[in-house]
């Protein structure tokens, strides 16, 4: 062999025993149905899924919350509404007695049952959490 040549050869070989090398790795993936006979093989695809994973389970869980906000969102839009039907028809009694129609002492009682009513609608707590405590929602 020619001096001239050896670095052509020895290239050449080197192509070879690596298309050698990918055929025998591709054959052991198929006769084995695995991607790699490694962890360090797959690592790129296992990242993506544990990412994936992670962002499915965040997602999971804001929809979770979501679903419970939502029900707590429509249980004060319910008592808000039935509070505005009581002030309403509390307005509505005081009209009534201030041009003489009704008596004091029957207002009187029905604005303190209405009032406990209202204070029951605004003490309602849902899992645990009062609704409209504010800042404070455990008390």
């Amino acid at each position: 062999m020619r001096v001239a040549t050896l670095a052509q050869f020895n290239a050449t070989l080197s192509n070879i025993q690596d298309a050698q090398a990918r055929t025998a790795e591709a054959q052991i993936k198929i006769s084995s149905g695995q991607k790699a006979q490694r962890y360090s093989g797959i690592s790129g695809e296992a990242r993506r899924l544990v990412s994936f994973e992670a962002a499915h389970l965040r997602t999971a869980r804001f929809m979770e919350n979501n679903q419970r906000i939502d029900g707590r969102l429509q249980i004060m839009e319910t008592n808000i509404s039935t509070i505005m039907d009581i002030a309403t028809s509390l307005r509505a009694d005081l009209i009534s007695v201030g041009s003489g129609a009704g008596t004091g002492l029957q207002v009187d009682d029905t604005a303190s049952q209405l009032l406990r009513e209202m204070a029951s609608l605004l003490n309602v707590s849902v899992e645990g959490r009062y609704l409209f405590g504010g800042g404070v929602t455990d008390r």
